[in-house]
């Protein structure tokens, strides 16, 4: 699958279904498929974002693409009714950058793996008329619109084509010499003022201080409202304030979430990992499938 230049994509799953009576998914890895790509990379969980995802069956995770490619193959040749791929199946907003459908493709099959057929594409689908905004950032999208792109594809003469074919080339040409070079360490280094704490404070896209999204108050995660009570102060609450009502917050008796860190803490110094084998993060994707969730919160009682 050519995802035409498309670095950022994200799929959900893509689905290869076989001819016949019986019809199978023959590209999920529990039927022996594999699949190859580019991905973006977690330090901390290496498998999180890669192209295995895209195959196992799971509409939760997701395929973080590093690159225009996709490549699955499957365990042996098979006859195939349909193809199907999604970046949002169960569920998500449109203007999230995560759920984006991938609307500029092309999907080719081979047999030996060197000689390639076109056998679908996007370009008779009808082009997506605006870009979304990003819902963590207060800015204007950065780029144009998937009607916009066809307009300017639509008005390209050969020569220009050509030139662009060319420049890109050249592009990726230097772009793989400078990923040859060594990076230099690099390092945040900060002082603390106290302006500085008192606002106005903003979301941190992906936990970057140099990407600053919308602007937030001091308040408690509202998914826990229901069992422990919440908190919403002031943007200019003054600062002990602001850190006293959070401890109060996390040591609250009704707080399930501080028993259960505290248990897998206890559980990874005792036997050297927790049950959640990324104690600072004990989010959907940290979760082992194979652990069944309720060791923890037995733990946890």
């Amino acid at each position: 699958m050519d995802l035409f230049r498309n670095k950022g994509h994200k799929l959900d799953e893509f689905e290869i279904w076989s001819a016949g009576d019986s019809p199978r998914n023959v590209a999920l890895s529990v039927n022996g498929g594999k699949a190859s790509g580019k991905s973006r990379v977690s330090e901390e969980l290496p498998e999180l974002y890669t192209a295995q995802r895209a195959i196992d069956g799971d509409y939760d995770s997701r395929y973080y693409a590093d690159g225009p490619e996709l490549t699955i193959e499957l365990a042996e040749p098979t006859w195939i009714d349909k193809v199907a791929f999604s970046s949002a199946r169960v569920g998500g907003a449109p203007e999230h950058t995560k759920y984006l459908f991938v609307a500029e493709y092309r999907i080719e099959v081979s047999l030996d793996g060197e000689s390639w057929t076109e056998v679908a594409h996007g370009r008779d689908r009808l082009p997506v008329p605006k870009k979304y905004a990003n819902p963590n950032r207060d800015v204007k999208p950065k780029f144009i619109s998937h009607l916009h792109y066809r307009r300017i594809q639509l008005g390209k003469t050969k020569e220009e084509t050509l030139t662009e074919q060319n420049l890109r080339a050249e592009i990726t040409r230097l772009n793989e010499q400078l990923d040859r070079i060594e990076p230099l360490p690099t390092a945040f280094l900060g002082s603390r003022l106290p302006e500085d704490a008192q606002g106005p404070f903003r979301i941190f896209i992906g936990g970057s201080p140099q990407r600053q999204g919308y602007e937030v108050a001091p308040a408690s995660p509202s998914t826990l409202d229901q069992v422990t009570p919440g908190y919403r102060l002031e943007g200019e609450t003054d600062e002990s304030k602001r850190r006293l009502t959070l401890a109060e917050w996390i040591t609250h008796r009704d707080n399930p979430l501080t028993p259960r860190v505290l248990a897998n803490r206890i559980w990874q110094y005792h036997f050297g990992t927790g049950i959640v084998d990324t104690p600072n993060d004990l989010a959907t994707w940290a979760v082992d499938r194979r652990t069944p969730s309720c060791w923890i919160f037995w733990q946890a009682s």
